[in-house]
């Protein structure tokens, strides 16, 4: 319904899992239907939507392919190494996803392990969308930065860095490795992740945690990976995220709660 009234900015994900083959199918055409249903919300400033693959690891090759070609030319996100146990299923096929598809049932005989990291087996995949969005890297090391952004100039593609600390907090008590990020020259934007996972889905209590934890991180960093650089992942920034003639930023008069970043920035 909020989405309807066409008062805000959205930018839909809709998030695709199935790990077994044989349900790609189904999966994708389930899919294309809430699809189908933003599209008809569409206007040139709002509710655009990709479809997208959850996660490496709930994400079959039949589904990526069936994927790939809704990539082109838009925004395209994935859970990325939020697991420390992520990178020993695509490496060595063993490790706890294993044991949680044994626990579910699920035949897990046709995946061969590429004897690479997560992000390096599938980041190819992505190279039709105009923008990848990596989120959570909790446990990303910095060769896979390395070669996330090598790929992503081959590929004519912007990436950026999603950083959900509250919610990293509450599913690992682990948090993404900001400073290689940052010294990486990493594009990084904030989220929240969902309910699921996040006490709130307030973005200032994102800025506020990461400050708490990373006293290095500037105030100027801060309030780009809020405003101008998720504009710029989703696309917008010729509309949103900074204040500059023409554009239509929105605006949020912060109180009570400011006196208590101010004493954090």
């Amino acid at each position: 319904m909020q989405k309807s009234k066409q008062r805000m900015y959205y930018y839909n994900f809709v998030e695709v899992r199935g790990w077994l083959p044989q349900i790609a199918d189904a999966r994708m055409s389930r899919a294309l239907d809430v699809y189908e249903t933003f599209c008809q919300l569409a206007t040139k400033n709002c509710h655009l939507t990709s479809i997208v693959p959850h996660a490496p690891y709930s994400v079959s090759d039949n589904l990526w392919q069936l994927l790939q070609p809704y990539f082109q030319n838009k925004t395209a996100s994935i859970h990325n190494q939020e697991a420390p146990f992520e990178d020993e299923l695509f490496i060595q096929g063993s490790g706890d996803f294993t044991r949680m598809y044994q626990l579910m049932n699920m035949d897990n005989s046709f995946f061969s392990p590429s004897g690479k990291s997560s992000l390096q087996t599938y980041f190819q995949k992505l190279k039709s969308a105009k923008n990848v969005l990596l989120v959570h890297n909790t446990f990303t090391k910095e060769k896979d930065v390395l070669y996330a952004k090598e790929q992503a100039l081959l590929n004519n593609q912007q990436i950026f860095f999603c950083l959900c600390a509250n919610a990293n907090l509450y599913i690992e008590n682990a948090f993404p490795p900001v400073e290689m990020l940052i010294n990486n020259d990493c594009t990084l934007v904030l989220g929240t992740d969902s309910l699921a996972s996040n006490h709130n889905l307030n973005i200032l209590d994102e800025i506020k945690t990461i400050k708490q934890h990373f006293d290095f991180v500037t105030t100027n960093q801060l309030l780009q990976m809020a405003t101008l650089n998720g504009a710029k992942a989703l696309g917008r920034n010729d509309m949103l995220g900074s204040f500059e003639k023409g554009k239509q930023p929105g605006i949020i008069l912060i109180d009570e709660a400011l006196k208590n970043v101010k004493r954090l920035l």
